[in-house]
């Protein structure tokens, strides 16, 4: 199914990064951040 759907569907995808972890001041507090690659630097 995934296969098909990219072949369909392949020119509109774009690749999404998960970044995740603890902050410093705030280490109960976990998040997870969805992130384009020209965000990440």
């Amino acid at each position: 199914v995934l296969k098909e759907f990219v072949e369909l569907r392949g020119g509109e995808l774009e690749v999404l990064y998960a970044l995740s972890g603890w902050l410093k001041d705030k280490p109960q507090s976990y998040s997870v951040v969805l992130s384009r690659k020209d965000k990440l630097s």
